[in-house]
């Protein structure tokens, strides 16, 4: 009976420190906008970026091929208005496919809570963009 008590106690220790942990993590998300979820489907590497409402590019990150990766584009870039995904490939300069090839998405005007799925094709004009609101 002794050893029950114990575990049911460890066990209750545990969950409590575990809710505090998602606690401090959910606290320190107030300035968290939108996802953009980037699927590779590419030969190489893909670098995305988003361009915000004056023309100016913010690099959200790297994406191997045949990858998933979130990409969070920041609060004040979507509060600005209207910004862009925009989709590099990143090969080495010798490769075929670095001629400055790359994709964007039109005009987005997106809500916290919203998500871009776009998927990164071998051909990089069968990419396919799905806007997800929320």
């Amino acid at each position: 009976m002794m050893m029950r008590a114990i575990h049911v106690a460890m066990a209750i220790g545990v969950m409590g420190l575990a809710a505090d942990s998602v606690q401090g993590a959910v606290r320190g998300q107030d300035d968290v906008g939108p996802e953009i979820r980037v699927i590779n489907n590419y030969t190489s590497s893909v670098q995305v970026y988003v361009e915000d409402a004056q023309g100016k590019l913010h690099a959200l990150g790297r994406v191997r091929h045949s990858d998933l990766k979130v990409l969070v584009v920041p609060q004040e870039i979507a509060r600005r208005g209207e910004f862009r995904v925009k989709v590099f490939p990143s090969a080495p300069l010798w490769a075929a496919t670095s001629y400055g090839k790359g994709i964007r998405t039109g005009d987005l005007s997106l809500e916290e809570h919203d998500t871009v799925n776009f998927w990164v094709e071998p051909d990089l004009t069968a990419s396919i963009v799905e806007v997800m609101r929320h």
